[in-house]
């Protein structure tokens, strides 16, 4: 059915992400968002290592190694932004701001790569935006939308909304450096060695600040969330850094961007909100819009 396996991994990183996502809030909410990270980098490098090796992958790192290591501290950045968020905020505000990663993204992709999308790709694209809006609150109304991000009374941010901003941004450059480091590294690399920088410098952080005792025994009593979670955001970006070496930023990110989705739903079967009659039916578009994009590539 599918000419391009691109997108078999675009659809498995988009359910990866909204599963990885809705865990990983779990885990910063109970061991905090710097452990969080931690454990997730860590897990993911260990995992990763014996294909790396296996394959050869490593003479890799020191012809790419300027890229991979912006690519590195940038892990570090863009993981403890959207971790720090996922524990201050809800998960369903969270995803709602983290979607505007897809239009910067887009941007870096067109300006940078020089990357074309047609108007039909437009619109489908400007329906996942505005879909994963919807799907934020329970009501379909603008002034319900606004006040998930504004605080009704003081007019203040919600929490987390800040730093979710943040995220979003430095996700869009995450994504860049990814769909830039794929052009000349295997997809394993590319993903398997920023982590690994990303861990050293927490481990380091974490030594320095109150020791490893204490970060390994609350890791030890919800080893299960945190392997599980750490697992899915494994596959979720190899799968992704496997799709943009095969296709254009932009397009990719479009398709996977169905995440926030499926996330805010399992936010709210979890939490014990009910799925509206609107949000069920802008579901179904959103998904419709990532498979069309999927099909006229």
């Amino acid at each position: 059915m599918f000419e391009n396996t691109f997108i078999v991994f675009a659809f498995v990183t988009m359910v990866s992400w909204a599963v990885g996502d809705f865990l990983l809030q779990r885990v910063s909410r109970t061991i905090g968002h710097i452990e969080a990270l931690l454990w997730v980098d860590l897990i993911g490098s260990i995992v990763l290592f014996p294909f790396v090796f296996y394959n050869g992958y490593l003479s890799q790192i020191w012809s790419n190694f300027p890229f991979l290591l912006v690519l590195g501290l940038l892990e570090f950045i863009f993981g403890l932004s959207v971790l720090n968020a996922y524990e201050k905020g809800k998960l369903t505000v969270v995803e709602v701001i983290l979607t505007f990663e897809l239009p910067l993204t887009i941007l870096l992709g067109v300006v940078v790569f020089g990357e074309r999308i047609n108007l039909f790709q437009s619109l489908l694209i400007l329906t996942i935006f505005l879909g994963i809006v919807g799907l934020s609150r329970r009501s379909p109304t603008w002034k319900d939308k606004i006040k998930l991000i504004l605080h009704e009374k003081k007019g203040w941010l919600e929490k987390g909304a800040l730093v979710a901003l943040f995220a979003a941004l430095m996700s869009a450059l995450y994504n860049f450096f990814v769909a830039f480091n794929v052009k000349n590294a295997a997809p394993l690399v590319v993903i398997w060695f920023p982590w690994t920088v990303s861990s050293i410098i927490l481990i380091f952080y974490i030594v320095y600040k109150k020791g490893l005792s204490d970060c390994f025994k609350k890791a030890n009593e919800h080893k299960k969330l945190i392997l599980l979670g750490s697992l899915f955001d494994v596959v979720a970006w190899l799968s992704f850094a496997t799709a943009l070496s095969q296709e254009d930023l932009s397009i990719t990110t479009a398709i996977t961007e169905g995440y926030p989705a499926l996330a805010i739903f399992l936010a709210l079967k979890y939490n014990g909100e009910k799925v509206t009659k609107h949000q069920l039916i802008i579901a179904s578009i959103v998904i419709l819009a990532t498979v069309a994009m999927a099909l006229i590539n």
